[in-house]
């Protein structure tokens, strides 16, 4: 039994071992025998864990060598070096890394303290690959734009430079605005609540949309915008006879970064959908934890289990023994 202070205003309950509040869906009353006397005391009820759940801790800490290996792929193959692959690279690098914190925290038991930084790294690595399947987007618009209209844009390695300064800049500003409000004196209802009850942001309560569901879903208007966009163009280029290497190229990767943007696109559907029904413990909601926790698994399928991909990686690793 944990030892607390008296009841908040909110309804909460001050936890004096660890220095934190404990939110009121947290912990539950019973009766006490002290002092000759019976009172009502406040403990911390830990929930029986679901063997569903164990299968998602399995899975998203199969996902992270998954995203290492298609990783690993797209820096091995000579071919698959370009722009819009190091941006790939990146969101992978990123979304590799919380995916890791994540998975660590299921498994390790850590202190409040540790838990709370290893949920502000995970959220910034989780917002950072956002930002950087966005990029992937406009940059793949931006060179089917320049090829239809015959536009000069600057140098790849130059490009590149401006996306990295775009992406750590905004995941660094929402970090940062996120840690400054957790420990403002507003009411926890608008906190991230960094560890608290995860070592995360609170994923069930309605600021998680504040924090992660809301700026996610924004960038994927924005994905959803550039993906048409390309389309768009790259019909147009097909309708002007442009030079037939350009256009097939272009083809490739609009399916490729097509497949990337519907998965992680629909991974964004199934959170918010498993968020907006997070007590509802049918069939169809414990499949949707499962997909969004073998994203990795699912990543590495759409990259590298391409014809393609596995033609080249043949070749280049013959080449290299």
């Amino acid at each position: 039994m944990y030892i607390f202070s008296i009841f908040q205003q909110n309804g909460t309950v001050y936890h004096v071992m660890e220095d934190k509040y404990i939110r009121h869906r947290d912990f539950c009353l019973t009766p006490f025998w002290y002092n000759k006397s019976l009172s009502l005391n406040p403990i911390k009820c830990f929930k029986k864990i679901q063997p569903t759940t164990y299968v998602n801790m399995a899975l998203l800490t199969a996902s992270v060598p998954f995203l290492l290996a298609t990783i690993w792929v797209y820096l091995y193959v000579p071919q698959l070096r370009c722009l819009h692959n190091s941006c790939l690279v990146c969101f992978l690098g990123t979304f590799a890394l919380g995916s890791l914190i994540l998975s660590s925290v299921l498994w390790v038991n850590y202190s409040w303290g540790a838990c709370q930084t290893m949920g502000i790294l995970c959220y910034f690595f989780m917002i950072s690959a956002f930002f950087w399947l966005n990029v992937t987007c406009f940059d793949l618009w931006m060179s089917i734009r320049g090829i239809r209209y015959e536009l000069r844009t600057s140098s790849p390695r130059l490009r590149f430079v401006y996306y990295s300064i775009y992406v750590w800049s905004a995941a660094t500003i929402f970090t940062v605005t996120a840690i400054t409000i957790e420990h403002t004196n507003i009411s926890d209802a608008w906190k991230p609540g960094f560890g608290n009850g995860q070592c995360f942001i609170k994923s069930r309560d309605w600021s998680a949309m504040l924090y992660f569901q809301g700026p996610s879903g924004l960038l994927n208007l924005f994905n959803v915008f550039f993906f048409t966009m390309s389309v768009i163009h790259l019909y147009q280029i097909q309708e002007d006879s442009y030079e037939l290497k350009k256009e097939t190229s272009q083809q490739y990767k609009v399916s490729t970064f097509l497949r990337l943007f519907l998965v992680m696109g629909v991974s964004w559907i199934l959170e918010v959908f498993t968020y907006l029904f997070a007590q509802n413990k049918s069939f169809i909601i414990v499949i949707f934890n499962m997909m969004n926790a073998s994203q990795g698994i699912i990543l590495f399928i759409v990259l590298v289990l391409k014809r393609r991909v596995l033609t080249l990686l043949k070749k280049q690793w013959t080449k290299s023994t």
